[in-house]
């Protein structure tokens, strides 16, 4: 089963590359980021899964416990941070893509860089 996992995170973080790569909308492409995204967080999920998915939590009716009891709490911990710099990533490219489609009324990549181009080339003449 925990086969079965890595290969649907390791292709839905394959899809997202593909789409980040062959999409020209620039919206399609923080899309496919995020997609990306939450796939390295399953990555991490995955990996922290130990022989057991039990919580590295301890009570006091535990006594002796060994680590192969818990899962590794440190892909948990990761986890937060990109989960946090994900959010932060990914809104912050939301709002410069707003700024790119109120200047060149398109969020379509070739046709920017095209009106960019032929800007930098009026400027040189």
């Amino acid at each position: 089963m925990k086969e079965i996992e890595g290969i649907l995170i390791l292709l839905t973080i394959l899809i997202g590359l593909y789409g980040t790569i062959m999409k020209r909308n620039l919206i399609l492409k923080l899309l496919m980021l995020g997609i990306m995204n939450s796939s390295v967080i399953g990555f991490f999920l995955h990996s922290g899964i130990g022989e057991s998915r039990t919580p590295p939590i301890l009570s006091p009716s535990i006594q002796v416990f060994t680590q192969f009891d818990y899962a590794d709490p440190l892909p948990q911990a990761l986890v937060i941070t990109a989960v946090v710099i994900g959010f932060a990533t990914l809104a912050l490219s939301l709002v410069y893509v707003m700024m790119i489609a109120s200047k060149f009324h398109t969020v379509d990549e070739d046709q920017v860089e095209d009106t960019i181009e032929k800007d930098r080339l009026d400027e040189l003449r």
